[in-house]
């Protein structure tokens, strides 16, 4: 009988090991899910918030191409004008035509270089390319731009390869701008 007793209290003992075991399991699977929910949180969080800061950013930038588009002709180059000064740059302006302005840029080195600006509600095509590559070259210049406000056709691009011609669409002009800290808005 007593080495019964002392059976039955080794298995009860045994049996709340195993009890206490099996919580203490049970507590620390809740800990590291706990854990493993606060990680996991914090993670969306950060995602939450890299997708906030990249909306407003596109948000600022659609902001400042319709700004952009609204600026008449003269204003719209002569914010592109203020921001080649602001790199020390000489700038002259001339008008081509209605929708379109010439610039001429002498560069700190003293580069001669012609600028084209578009105003456009269109994409800039292959003829306009065209136009400023043979201003370029009646004028002995080697280097030359052309800002737009919206894009280029994919010939005026292709016309443009391995051509001197720099071309600046919107997003690119408005990168530029942003950079030497030209704003579109109106005053």
């Amino acid at each position: 009988m007593v080495v019964l007793v002392i059976v039955l209290a080794a298995l009860v003992a045994a049996l709340g090991v195993v009890v206490a075991n099996v919580f203490v399991f049970v507590l620390g699977l809740g800990i590291a899910g706990l854990l493993l929910a606060i990680v996991l949180l914090k993670r969306i969080e950060a995602g939450a918030t890299i997708e906030a800061q990249r909306y407003t950013q596109q948000r600022k930038q659609q902001d400042a191409l319709a700004a952009m588009d609204r600026l008449p002709i003269d204003e719209f180059t002569a914010r592109i004008a203020d921001a080649l000064r602001l790199e020390n740059n000489q700038v002259h302006v001339e008008t081509d035509s209605v929708d379109c302005r010439i610039l001429h840029i002498t560069n700190r080195a003293g580069t001669s270089i012609l600028a084209m600006v578009k105003k456009t509600d269109t994409h800039v095509d292959l003829a306009t390319v065209r136009h400023l590559h043979e201003l370029a070259s009646q004028q002995g210049v080697k280097l030359s731009y052309l800002f737009t406000n919206e894009d280029f056709t994919p010939e005026a691009r292709q016309f443009a390869q391995g051509k001197p011609i720099h071309l600046a669409d919107e997003n690119a002009l408005n990168r530029f701008a942003s950079q030497a800290g030209v704003t579109w808005r109106q005053n």
